[in-house]
Order: C-alpha cells, then structure tokens, then sequence
C-alpha cells in the first residue's frame, strides 16, 4: 500500500485485507476470552468441589467427636448417677438399722 499510495484498487484491496486480518484478531480474541472465561469458570466448580468435600470431612470430624464427647458425658452421669444411688441406699440401710436399733430398746 504505501509503495503505490496512488493507486486506487490497491489501496482498497489492501484496506479490506487491514479489516479483515483486525476482524480475524478481534475473534480469535473473543474466542480466547471465551476459553479463558470456560477455564475460570471450571476451576471455580472445582475449588468449590473441593471446599464441599473439606466442609463435609470436618463436619463428619467434628459429629464424631461431638458424639465421643456425648458418650463421655453420659458415661460420667451413669457413673455419678450410681455414687449417688449406692450412698442414697447406704444411708437408707443406716436409716433402717438405726429405726431397728431403737425399737428393740424400747
């Protein structure tokens, strides 16, 4: 083009190959953005993948161990529970023998 600047023909020849070598970039780099956008999209479902799966470990973590925690618990209240039931019992027995003893003296 700029060896024959006065030539008509050539100068709109050589114009639209300009506009179609910029429309052949531009798409290609809409395609690219597309790619690029498909990629990010992609990564995103698989880090959020990965997050769910991270949640529901720990979750599943941490109800077993609520769980042991609960058992603990109900273990140290059935023990205690028992303590509490033998020295009731044991004062009931006391109680007993003492109401025995003093209505024998009389």
């Amino acid at each position: 083009m700029q060896r024959y600047p006065k030539i008509k023909s050539i100068q709109d020849i050589g114009n639209k190959l300009i506009r179609r070598i910029e429309r052949q970039v531009d798409d290609e780099i809409q395609d690219l953005l597309k790619e690029t956008a498909a990629r990010i999209e992609k990564q995103k479902l698989k880090l959020i993948a990965e997050n769910e799966e991270e949640v529901k470990l720990m979750a599943d973590s941490l109800n077993e161990a609520m769980a042991k925690e609960e058992q603990m618990m109900n273990e140290q209240l059935d023990t205690r529970k028992n303590e509490i039931m033998r020295i009731k019992k044991k004062n009931l027995e006391d109680r007993l023998k003492l109401a025995k003893g003093e209505m024998s003296e009389e």
